[in-house]
Parts: C-alpha cells; structure tokens; sequence
C-alpha cells in the first residue's frame, strides 16, 4: 500500500533510519576508517527561484550540491581520504517503511534523517554514501568523493557508495531512478576507469539483503546488456 507524503513524513520525523540494513540479523557497515544512456538533468523539480550554484559536476554528471540539503560538515579527525576510487558499490537505504516521496522537499528531508542517523547516532564521520538518488531521479552530493565513504563493512577503500532511496525488498525503484543510476555509474566509471567488472552491490560484498531483491535485479540486467559500460 502506498505512503501519503504527509504519512511519510510524520514516520520520517519518529522513526529511526536504519541505512542498508533490510535484515535485523544483519548488521549494517559499522567501519570508518560515459553510451545509449543520456546524462540526466537533476535540475527538474528544484525549489523556485534556485541559482545555478544549487548543481556542482562530478565528472560530466550534474549533482544536487550538499550545502543544498545540510550545513553539517565531516568530523575530520574520523574520516580517511579516499585517494584514489576503484570500484562503486550500490545500496539502498532499505528501513523498515518504504520511501515514495518525488518532491524536492522529501528527498530533503529523507537524507538529513540518514545523515543524522549515520553521524549522530552511530557517530560515524558522516554520512556513509557518496550519492544519493531519489525517486524523481535527482542525484544529490552526499559525503564528499574526496572522503572514503561508510557503507560497506571492511571495503570502503577506494569505493564509490551509490545509494537510491527505498526498500527495494518492499517496493519497485522508479524508472527515473534506474536512469540516473545508469547514468551515474556509467559517469563515475568513465572519470575513475572503473570496469563492470568493479560495479558490486552491498550483498555481493557482505551478507546483507541490501541493495533489495528488485534494485538487485536491475543491477544484474544493466551488467549483462552494457548499461554500466564505459
């Protein structure tokens, strides 16, 4: 069934966002330590009167800038830098409601609950993921590239985290979603010469249902017919 935004956000603002973690018995990731696909236009759906400062480029990919969504910084005495990426991994954020908000303002909202969830429960650096992508298929600046990410136990190191926002074990990924997903991946795989060979998903690293049973299909399909290709 689905969630009104109004529904959705009163959840938002009461429950804890667990992240990747789909399973209970499962522990989420506890260490800190460019083809047929069009790039996509992220500005659609943004607040009124927004400047071009809203948009940065990581490689030739348009991304909703993180000072857009928080003022909040890294703790940089936790965080490592990245220095050098290699592969990408792909999430979602999984939690026991399913998210269907598409307006800017629910997205919004949504990553700062993650965020404050990853940074100031679990007291990690940051949020763990680099991008995120919401259902209308905006792609937001998460933690900084620059920064190793949090989200995949044991193999941050040199790894792209891509999150979409939803349980995928629970509901479908929009279609504008699975675009921007190609298109991202295939942009950070152009910039940082990452094979297809390197593009995993969370539970083919560590034993977690994450990235979701659907995202997880998807993932397998855009790997066998050269949608993640560079």
């Amino acid at each position: 069934m689905q969630i009104k935004r109004r529904d959705f956000i009163l959840a938002a603002t009461t429950a804890v966002v667990v992240g990747c973690k789909t399973n209970p018995k499962i522990l989420s990731p506890l260490s800190e330590s460019k083809s047929a696909i069009k790039r996509v236009d992220t500005s659609s759906g943004l607040p009124p009167h927004h400047t071009s400062s809203i948009h940065k480029t990581v490689g030739g990919q348009k991304i909703i800038s993180r000072s857009q969504w928080t003022a909040k910084g890294q703790k940089l005495n936790q965080i490592n830098r990245m220095n050098g990426v290699s592969k990408i991994t792909i999430h979602h954020t999984g939690g026991p409601y399913p998210f269907y908000g598409k307006s800017y303002s629910d997205s919004k909202i949504f990553l700062e609950k993650v965020r404050h969830f990853h940074a100031d429960t679990r007291k990690w650096a940051d949020i763990g993921y680099h991008f995120g992508i919401d259902r209308a298929g905006r792609v937001w600046e998460c933690r900084p590239i620059q920064y190793q990410g949090a989200h995949v136990k044991n193999n941050n190191s040199h790894n792209i985290g891509v999150m979409l926002m939803g349980n995928f074990d629970k509901q479908k990924p929009a279609n504008s979603q699975l675009r921007s997903l190609q298109a991202l991946v295939k942009e950070m795989g152009r910039t940082y010469k990452i094979p297809v060979s390197s593009i995993h998903t969370h539970g083919e690293i560590n034993p977690t249902a994450c990235p979701g049973k659907h995202l997880q299909a998807f993932v397998n399909r855009s790997r066998r017919n050269g949608a993640f290709a560079i």
